[in-house]
């Protein structure tokens, strides 16, 4: 397909979508697509959260599940702080598209960032096909569970990583 497209839902009710749009598959890339509803405002928390786990879900599926080799975001210059959040979340390269677009009566440049396999396996160097993954769900009623496995993995001196799930849209979980 040229799109794959996600229904983005927070709190049981659908706010946005997001994917891969424009899918190059011959040339191993895709652009990211991600429109939330107005009410989450880009400079709030609550952006920046449901942002970072999509572009988490959008990078592994692209790299690992897809076979991709970039991936790219096109920002309007001027929202400075999402530009920056791309940036943390690994796309480095940066692309400036003078007078892009004509918005507001008036041309605005915009920026292209960029995100390569090569660069998501350095940063995920951890997740290797050698390592071994014990997953814990509902991970927000487990603190003690948590600490215990933990705690026996360092003993082992074993590579095992520990991965936490929790259906609760409150609990972010995330690599241990």
């Amino acid at each position: 397909p040229k799109n794959i497209l996600f229904a983005i839902e927070y709190n049981k009710k659908i706010i946005g979508y997001g994917g891969l749009v424009h899918i190059s598959w011959i040339n191993k890339r895709a652009e990211i697509s991600f429109l939330l509803n107005q009410k989450f405002k880009e400079n709030s928390i609550h952006f920046e959260k449901l942002f970072k786990s999509f572009i988490h879900i959008i990078k592994n599926l692209s790299f690992t599940e897809l076979g991709l080799l970039k991936i790219s975001t096109e920002a309007f210059e001027h929202r400075k702080k999402l530009i920056n959040l791309i940036s943390e979340l690994g796309f480095k390269e940066k692309i400036y598209y003078k007078n892009q677009y004509l918005k507001f009566n008036k041309f605005q440049t915009t920026i292209i960032q960029s995100c390569y396999l090569k660069n998501f396996k350095k940063e995920n160097s951890r997740f290797n096909a050698n390592n071994k993954h014990i997953l814990i769900t509902a991970s927000s009623a487990k603190f003690s569970l948590i600490n215990e496995v933990n705690l026996a993995i360092e003993k082992s001196n074993l590579n095992y990583k520990i991965l936490l799930s929790d259906k609760n849209p409150n609990v972010p979980s995330k690599y241990y």
